[in-house]
Parts: structure tokens; sequence; C-alpha cells
């Protein structure tokens, strides 16, 4: 059996419905999954809908609770001996979940780190840069893309 069949994928999400759906219709070609779980995080838009219609698990919160609430949601929920999360916003290539999950015989947790034309505006970026460089000093290595919401682990 492939990883990719013993992973849960979770995507937490808030008001994506533009991009939801073909972010699901990439993972589903990237690999056939365990299970790919949207926790539509208190959405105003169509994003539970969208997920739903691409085949998505949806779980709703009632009302914004933030993307750490709507992960651990994901957590709780996941049935697979391994979990991938990823942003619904589509700023993480769906193709590039394999190289992750794949990653996960030598490691407990994998980061896929975000080239800096991706990550938002550019004071966006100038803040996690400095976060990059704070974190890579107190560890004592570099660490590209702290914030990067495409991790896999063990669970």
């Amino acid at each position: 059996m492939s990883a990719a069949a013993e992973t849960s994928v979770i995507v937490p999400a808030f008001n994506e419905g533009l991009a939801i759906r073909q972010v699901i219709a990439a993972l589903q070609s990237a690999a056939p999954w365990r299970e790919i779980i949207v926790v539509d995080d208190g959405s105003s838009d169509a994003t539970a809908a969208e997920a739903t219609a691409a085949g998505a698990h949806v779980i709703r919160h009632p009302y914004n609770k933030g993307n750490g609430a709507a992960v651990k949601t994901g957590l709780r929920t996941a049935t697979g001996s391994f979990v991938l999360i990823l942003d619904a916003d589509g700023q993480h290539p769906p193709a590039d979940a394999l190289r992750l999950v794949d990653q996960l015989g030598d490691y407990d947790l994998v980061v896929g780190a975000r080239s800096g034309q991706t990550q938002a505006t550019l004071i966006r970026r100038a803040g996690n840069s400095l976060l990059n460089l704070i974190a890579g000093y107190l560890a004592a290595r570099p660490i590209p893309d702290l914030t990067s919401g495409f991790r896999a682990a063990k669970r």
C-alpha cells in the first residue's frame, strides 16, 4: 500500500470558494489519498458547497475560529497513519504533496517551503524572512519557511 493511501489530507479553508474545487481536483489527480478533509472555518461564501461538490469530506465551524483551530479539527477527524496539511488558497502545488509524504519514512515532519514569490505581499515576505532568520538562529540551522501551511507528518 502506498503512503498516499494511508494519508489523510487536511485543508483548512476560510472563504476560499473560488479556489477550493481546483485544489481538491489537483490533489485527487496527484494520488489516491485515504481522505481529503476540508475544514470550512466559518466561511461566508460557497467554500463548503464547492468542497463537497469536488468530493471532499467537509466539516464546518459555525464561525471563524482561525487556522490553528481548523487544523486541530482536521487532525481530530483524520483516520490515516499520516497527515498532509495544505492551505486552501492554491499557493502550494498539490502535485508536490507526494514529495512531502514520501519523506515520512525518514522524518516525522516534513515542511514544504514556498518560494519568495508565493508569499503574498512584500511586507509579509519581509516579516516572514525576519521570522525565518530568528528561528534559524535559535535552531542553529536554516529554516526557509517557518509559516508554511504545507506540512506532512506521521500521526
